[in-house]
């Protein structure tokens, strides 16, 4: 499933990029890095236009960084992975907080890694590829063994990984004070995707006294800053951010990397205002466009900056 995954995020870049799938619904070339994130990822779920997009791409010899590996040291740590809201607000990580970093996660934060004292900012070890099911699954869960390369670029301490391991328990069909945490994240989803099992869950949480953070707001300094949102993955790993890199930034968040706020000659983590809250969706149709305005609150935690966005503005 992954794998056809990576196939179909990897070949919708290569035919956007040659605007073909933008021709047919009336967008011209010249405007494909101005296209609305939810066109990208209406596009990138598409198999057929996937699989038209991998022969066109072929044929053209068009260049994308989808696919590309990121650069950086060898490495196979155990620590532990978490939501990024919580952590860098809160200090909240652990087994406790595990379905709270899974609810975080799936509404926009992203994942840290936990290793020897340092925070690591997790990157898809392919540009435009999605990290492992197992990334997600072992949310919160100390001890687990990853793989991949690790790098500081641009003032940030990132791993792009590769492959996770642990003997982290999956739940059960029912929903327990005791598996709760252990819950797998597609199950996860599948409960915040519908309204009534969401407030079903939120009730046997309080209940059993699982921790979840839900609805509080990011405290930190407030500001208003001019700058840019981009993708992490092929910024921290080549530099690239800009117009031109729009339409690769958003395929890249789509499929996972994390969102970076560029302001003042310092990169910034983008966190959601509001745990377990997404951010606008001005902040994902800005994505590579210089000048935006952003209203949020910034903070330093375990040595990552971060702002947590609550606007913006073109």
């Amino acid at each position: 499933m992954l794998g056809k995954k990576f196939l179909l995020i990897g070949a919708a870049m290569y035919f956007i990029a040659l605007g073909v799938i933008a021709g047919a619904q009336g967008v011209e070339t010249m405007d494909m890095n101005n296209m609305p994130y939810a066109k990208v990822k209406s596009m990138l779920s598409n198999p057929s236009m996937a699989m038209k997009a991998m022969q066109m791409a072929k044929k053209n010899h068009v260049l994308m960084m989808s696919g590309m590996p990121v650069q950086g040291k060898s490495v196979t740590w155990k620590g532990e992975l978490t939501g990024a809201n919580c952590y860098l607000s809160s200090g909240l990580h652990g087994h406790n907080h595990a379905l709270c970093s899974k609810a975080c996660v799936y509404a926009g934060t992203p994942i840290l890694f936990l290793h020897s004292g340092k925070t690591y900012v997790v990157l898809t070890a392919k540009d435009g590829m999605a990290l492992p099911e197992a990334a997600y699954d072992d949310l919160g869960q100390p001890g687990v063994t990853i793989t991949g390369v690790t790098l500081k670029s641009h003032g940030m301490n990132a791993i792009a990984i590769q492959s996770v391991s642990s003997g982290a328990m999956s739940g059960g069909q029912g929903m327990n004070m005791m598996d709760m945490n252990n819950m797998p994240y597609a199950k996860v989803k599948a409960t915040l995707s519908d309204p009534s099992m969401a407030m079903k869950a939120m009730q046997m949480a309080k209940k059993n006294h699982v921790l979840l953070m839900a609805g509080m707001p990011v405290q930190g300094k407030s500001v208003t800053w001019k700058g840019e949102l981009t993708g992490a993955n092929c910024y921290l790993s080549a530099g690239l951010h800009g117009h031109n890199h729009a339409l690769c930034s958003k395929a890249c968040v789509f499929a996972g990397t994390p969102i970076l706020f560029l302001h003042g000659g310092r990169t910034y983590l983008v966190l959601t205002a509001k745990d377990g809250k997404p951010l606008p969706d001005a902040a994902y149709d800005a994505l590579g466009q210089p000048g935006v305005t952003v209203t949020g609150v910034t903070l330093n935690s375990h040595g990552v900056l971060a702002i947590a966005i609550q606007s913006v503005s073109r």
